[in-house]
């Protein structure tokens, strides 16, 4: 006899939520799909499994497996970056300091950075360099 845990049964219910995501995505894309005209990597996943004649084929679920593989593989990335910048700016409370004043100085306490502000931000530029 077989009993689901609640462990399985949670799991059983993300994996929906993220399958029905996915097919969202792929239906989106699919409306709007001109093979001529690619705009993503979803759209060129897209002209492999609607082309018939194409050398190599793909299929939806796959087409889902992958894109699940690059969400969680970018947010895995991008999160450990993040806390190993935190955990290097804690151990250097002096740099952590000079890195606050520069960004009041060129971007202030009112908005966001800007991707257009990180010219200007130049320790911040040179302490990344030197810990990469």
């Amino acid at each position: 006899m077989y009993f689901e845990t609640t462990y399985q049964k949670r799991m059983k219910a993300v994996s929906k939520v993220f399958d029905g995501m996915l097919e969202k995505i792929i239906d989106e894309h699919v409306k709007v799909f001109d093979k001529d005209n690619q705009k993503d990597f979803v759209d060129v996943m897209l002209a492999f499994m609607l082309d018939k004649k194409a050398d190599f084929s793909i299929d939806r679920s796959s087409i889902k497996a992958i894109v699940l593989d690059m969400l969680v593989g970018s947010m895995d990335t991008s999160s450990t970056a993040v806390e190993w910048t935190i955990s290097a700016l804690l151990e250097n409370p002096r740099v952590m300091k000079k890195l606050q004043e520069e960004l009041q100085r060129v971007v202030g306490l009112d908005r966001l950075v800007d991707e257009s502000d990180l010219p200007n931000l130049e320790y911040l530029d040179i302490w990344l360099l030197r810990k990469a």
